[in-house]
Formats: C-alpha cells, sequence, structure tokens
C-alpha cells in the first residue's frame, strides 16, 4: 500500500455511485502504511524537511481515508434508505448505522493499524424474505444483491436493521439432539 493506492481506491469511489470492492485487508494495509509515516516522523528531526513532508503525507494519508470511509457509508446509508429502509426517516437511520461514532471509530482504528476492522463484530445467518440491492456492511464490505430465499451470514448490526425493516428472518440452526 503506498499513496497512489490509498488516492486511486478514494477517486474511484468518489467517482463511482456504486459501492466499490475493496481488497479484504484493505483496511489493514492502510493502517501498516500510516504506521509506517508515522515511524519515520518520530524517528526524523522535527526541524528538518523530511519531518514536514512526511507530516503532509499523514495528513493527505488522514483526508483520503476519512473522505473514502464517509462516501462508502453514505452508500450504504442512502442504499438502505432508498432500496430498503421505507418509512424510517434518515435522521433515525443514520443514527441506527451509528455514523458518527462508527466513521470515527473506523477512522481511528485504520489508522493506529488495528487490523480487526476488517472483523467488526459477530455475525449471523439469516434468510431473505424479498429481493434486496447490494449493500455496504457495517464490516465495510460488499453484500448481496439477494433474491428471495437466499441465505448469507451478515453483521450483526446490519441485520437488526433488515429484521426491523422485514428485509430478512434470522435462521437459528437446531443441531438436532446430542448422543445416540
Amino acid at each position: 500500500m503506498n499513496y497512489e493506492d490509498l488516492r486511486r481506491a478514494w477517486k474511484e469511489e468518489r467517482e463511482s455511485r456504486k459501492l466499490q470492492k475493496l481488497p479484504i485487508d484493505f483496511y489493514k494495509e492502510v493502517g501498516i502504511y500510516a504506521n509506517r509515516i508515522k515511524g519515520e516522523l518520530k524517528a526524523a528531526d522535527p526541524e528538518s524537511l523530511r519531518a514536514k513532508l512526511l507530516s503532509a503525507e499523514f495528513k493527505r494519508v488522514e483526508f483520503l481515508l476519512s473522505s473514502l470511509i464517509k462516501s462508502r457509508y453514505g452508500k450504504l446509508s442512502r442504499g438502505l434508505y432508498e432500496k430498503q429502509a421505507e418509512g424510517i426517516k434518515e435522521d433515525e437511520l443514520l443514527k441506527e448505522l451509528d455514523f458518527g461514532v462508527g466513521f470515527k471509530k473506523l477512522v481511528s482504528k485504520v489508522l493506529s493499524g488495528r487490523s480487526e476492522v476488517a472483523e467488526e463484530g459477530p455475525k449471523k445467518l439469516v434468510r431473505f424474505l424479498k429481493r434486496a440491492p447490494p449493500f455496504m456492511g457495517i464490516d465495510m464490505r460488499k453484500y448481496g444483491p439477494f433474491k428471495a430465499n437466499d441465505l448469507a451470514y451478515l453483521p450483526t448490526k446490519n441485520v437488526n436493521i433488515l429484521l426491523k425493516e422485514g428485509v430478512v428472518t434470522e435462521v437459528i440452526i437446531d443441531e438436532g439432539p446430542k448422543g445416540n
């Protein structure tokens, strides 16, 4: 991961109305890149040109990452609002998505290099009751599209929204009697 890779991902996300597919380890790689810059910055003489350039690079990385994640969250909220969350006011939906806190928390996690960002929380098995367009999960992964009766493991926060809207039903797997 380098600045150009991040800028390219940001540009593609900003120029498309659809959620762009990111590599599974994208946020982890951005975190490693950001930590590399921070490490070099700590080792550099604070008054040097190198330190000033590294500081400026880190600020650009922070901006691109924040903007990219904000754009992805926006697409998620619009997609749910327009296609799945009929009857819910937009501000209620954003609150349900934990937009402000979730967005800031995700940016902070990525920039601090914590790789668990892509594995945000537990998942549940659901069955779709009707068609659902593609959407971005709280874990920043793209899910769907789904047809009625499709099964999927989805992040719990997304499942709760979809359950509330009558889009899915939770599947409980009964393992049957134990022993012989």
